[in-house]
């Protein structure tokens, strides 16, 4: 549910006429904050000093941690099972463009064709940033593509994974651009994308096939161009990571970015598992949490000693 925090999300795009049923899961909330934010509300160059503000608060408060392997953390088989569980297979997004009570179960979504990606940029965005930017978010691709096995990386032809580093005021101008690049967009989905308020650091927007074996059809990660470097770089990574199928969060992830303590900003060695678990080829997408329980300690056993 919304509250007067921070917050990262992720959303799965309703395909305009499809009933909800056929989609997958959802809008899962991560990062929350759990204090008053001053000036929440500002916009332009306001707002990437609230930003800045926040990133040195949480960096005062030992958050936003950047040491992937998480020094003094441990983990056992049946925690990242349970982990896996919780963020793969839930979602906080109720299916009509805002946040569930509770979470609901879906089915296991991955990719199944090879992700092809393009970077847009408000112009807002200078070309020295443009530069770091998209070498960033290269570099993420490189290794997710290390991690999950699965093809990804840059593309200009007929790119279906989307990363936007737009302002404020260029997202709520995004019209023309999502009729351009995912011109079956729902309109609860299309709002809340347009009306994203400033507590929302960055989204993920992603759209499944209708037949869930066939995996995702299309991915919108949303950046805001205003962010100080380590909270750009934690939606970055947070964001394309959960576009690859992990869109929950939970409490109980230790040491993770999918966390809302948001003590870690970068992708860890225990997301990095969680990963190798979703793309591992016993499971297969569109299983239900009963049929992965029985292969899960398997999967995860292995994985686990050959990361």
């Amino acid at each position: 549910m919304l509250r007067p925090a921070i917050m990262t999300c992720f959303l799965a795009l309703a395909v305009a006429g499809a009933p909800i049923s056929a989609m997958a899961g959802s809008l899962g909330s991560s990062a929350s904050v759990q204090h008053p934010i001053s000036g929440l509300n500002a916009g332009g160059a306001n707002l990437a000093e609230v930003y800045r503000n926040l990133q040195s608060d949480l960096v005062s408060k030992g958050l936003l941690r950047t040491d992937a392997r998480a020094k003094g953390a441990s983990w056992t088989t049946q925690n990242v099972i349970d982990n896996f569980i919780n963020i793969a297979m839930f979602s906080e997004y109720n299916g009509h463009g805002g946040f569930a009570g509770s979470s609901s179960k879906g089915v296991l979504r991955r990719w199944v064709e090879p992700v092809r990606m393009n970077v847009i940029f408000g112009a807002s965005v200078s070309e020295k940033q443009r530069k770091i930017d998209t070498r960033r978010i290269g570099q993420m691709a490189g290794n997710l593509s290390k991690v999950t096995g699965h093809p990804m990386g840059m593309s200009r032809q007929d790119p279906n994974f989307f990363v936007l580093v737009v302002g404020d005021a260029e997202r709520r101008n995004l019209s023309s651009v999502l009729d351009r690049i995912a011109p079956d967009l729902g309109r609860s989905s299309r709002k809340y994308f347009l009306n994203m308020p400033p507590n929302i650091l960055c989204m993920v927007l992603a759209q499944p096939n209708i037949r869930a074996g066939d995996g995702y059809k299309r991915a919108i990660v949303l950046v805001r161009a205003e962010h100080p470097p380590r909270m750009r770089e934690s939606c970055i990574q947070e964001e394309m990571a959960q576009a690859m199928g992990l869109p929950n969060d939970s409490p109980k992830a230790r040491p993770s970015i999918f966390n809302d303590d948001e003590e870690f900003a970068v992708l860890t060695h225990h997301d990095a598992v969680l990963l190798r678990i979703l793309y591992d080829q016993r499971l297969k997408p569109g299983m239900t949490i009963k049929q992965l329980k029985p292969l899960l300690p398997t999967v995860a056993r292995s994985v686990m000693a050959g990361s």
